[in-house]
C-alpha cells in the first residue's frame, strides 16, 4: 500500500515537471516573439493543452513565469554568467593569453545568440524582451548574470592597463554590448547589406576577431588569432539616370 502510493506520488511528480517544461519551452517562443505585454497567458496555456489555472499553479503569476523563464535561458542555458570566464582564467603574464581570451569570451556569446548550429533558440528574442519591455527590474537582474565574470575580467584587465581609467573601460564594455545588440536588433538590415539569408559561422568569426583586435589595441595587448576569411561584398548600384 506504501509502495503504491510512493509510485503514485512519483508519477504524479514527473507529470508536474514535464508540464512545467512544456509550459516554458512554449511560452518561451511567445514572449520571444510577441514580447512581454502582448504575451498573453491563456494563449500559453491553450498551446500547451491546458488551463490557464495550471500556470497560475505553478508559476503563481505573469511576472514570476517570465521571469523562470529569463533565469532557465540565460543562467542554465545560455550560462551569461561565465561568458567572461576566460579571461578571468587566462594567465595576466602572458599578453597572448589575455589576448586570446579575450577573443573566446566574445566568441561565447556571439555563438549563443547567432550561430546557426549552436545558438539557443529564442534567447535573442527573450533578450530583446527583456531589454524593451522588461524595465529596471528585468534588466537589473540580467545585469546581475553577467556581472561576476564580467567584473573580474574587468578588474583583470585594469591590472594589465593600470593607466586606463574607469571611464575608458566602460565605453569598451557598452560598446561591446552596442554592436551585439545591434547585430540582435537590425539583424534583416545587417543581412541585406551583406547580402546573406542568414548570419554565418565565417561571419560571427570575422566580427568576433574585428572587436576583439579593437579591445586589444585599447589595452596595449597583442592581436589574437582568429578566422577573418569572411569578406564583405559591396552591393553595386546604378549609376543615377541622366535621362530626362
Amino acid at each position: 500500500m506504501i509502495n503504491s502510493i510512493k509510485k503514485s506520488k512519483k508519477r504524479r511528480n514527473v507529470q508536474g515537471e514535464r508540464k512545467r517544461d512544456l509550459l516554458i519551452r512554449i511560452a518561451a517562443k511567445e514572449f520571444a516573439q510577441k514580447g512581454y505585454y502582448h504575451a498573453s497567458i491563456n494563449e500559453i496555456a491553450e498551446l500547451a493543452g491546458v488551463k490557464t489555472s495550471a500556470i497560475i499553479y505553478h508559476f503563481k503569476s505573469k511576472k514570476n513565469f517570465f521571469q523562470t523563464i529569463v533565469y532557465q535561458y540565460f543562467v542554465e542555458k545560455a550560462k551569461f554568467g561565465d561568458a567572461f570566464i576566460p579571461i578571468v582564467d587566462a594567465d595576466e603574464n602572458n599578453p597572448q593569453a589575455i589576448s586570446q581570451a579575450i577573443y573566446d569570451s566574445i566568441n561565447n556569446i556571439l555563438t549563443l545568440l547567432f550561430d546557426p548550429q549552436k545558438k539557443i533558440k529564442y534567447l535573442s528574442g527573450l533578450l530583446m524582451t527583456v531589454l524593451r519591455d522588461g524595465g529596471p527590474d528585468f534588466n537589473n537582474k540580467f545585469m546581475l548574470y553577467c556581472e561576476a565574470s564580467e567584473t573580474k575580467a574587468i578588474e583583470k584587465l585594469k591590472r594589465i592597463h593600470p593607466n586606463l581609467s574607469e571611464t575608458d573601460i566602460f565605453w569598451e564594455i557598452q560598446s561591446f554590448w552596442g554592436i551585439v545588440l545591434y547585430t540582435m536588433y537590425a539583424k534583416h538590415f545587417v543581412l541585406a547589406h551583406i547580402q546573406q539569408k542568414k548570419i554565418t559561422r565565417d561571419f560571427i568569426n570575422c566580427m568576433t576577431l574585428r572587436y576583439a583586435k579593437r579591445i586589444c589595441q585599447v589595452f596595449n595587448l597583442p592581436i589574437p588569432e582568429g578566422d577573418e576569411s569572411w569578406t564583405y561584398v559591396a552591393i553595386s548600384t546604378p549609376p543615377p539616370s541622366t535621362q530626362k
